[in-house]
C-alpha cells in the first residue's frame, strides 16, 4: 500500500470528458529532478475547444509557485510546439536519443509556474 501512496504523490493523471466520454488526458510525473508533463492528448475531433488548456491549468494547480514544468516533444511536432508556446513554454534544448535502433529528435520546453 505504501508504494501506491508514493506513486499517487509523484503522479497525476487527469481526464477530460464530454458527455461522459473520455476525449482527453494529461499525465504529470514529479521527481526530485523535475516536473515532467508526460502527455497531454486531446482526441482530434475535440481539439481547439479548450480541453488541452483546461488540463494544463489543472496540472499547474498541482505545482507550487516557482516550480518548473517541462515537456519533451518529438522535434517537428509543430502543433504541440505551438500549443505549448501559446501557454508560455520556452524552448530549452534539442537532443537526439536512440531506442531500438531508431533515433528520435527531441525538443525540451519548459515554463516556470
Amino acid at each position: 500500500m505504501d508504494q501506491l501512496y508514493r506513486k499517487l504523490e509523484i503522479t497525476a493523471f487527469l481526464v477530460g470528458e464530454i458527455e461522459n466520454e473520455v476525449v482527453a488526458f494529461a499525465n504529470l510525473h514529479r521527481t526530485k529532478k523535475e516536473n515532467d508533463l508526460s502527455a497531454i492528448y486531446v482526441h482530434p475531433e475535440f481539439q481547439s475547444k479548450g480541453l488541452g488548456r483546461a488540463l494544463l491549468k489543472e496540472i499547474i494547480n498541482k505545482l507550487q509557485s516557482g516550480d518548473e514544468l517541462v515537456v519533451y516533444l518529438e522535434k517537428g511536432n509543430h502543433q504541440a510546439e505551438s500549443f505549448y508556446r501559446k501557454q508560455g513554454f520556452l524552448h530549452i534544448e534539442e537532443f537526439s536519443e536512440s531506442l531500438f535502433e531508431h533515433t528520435f529528435n527531441t525538443v525540451k520546453m519548459s515554463v516556470n509556474i
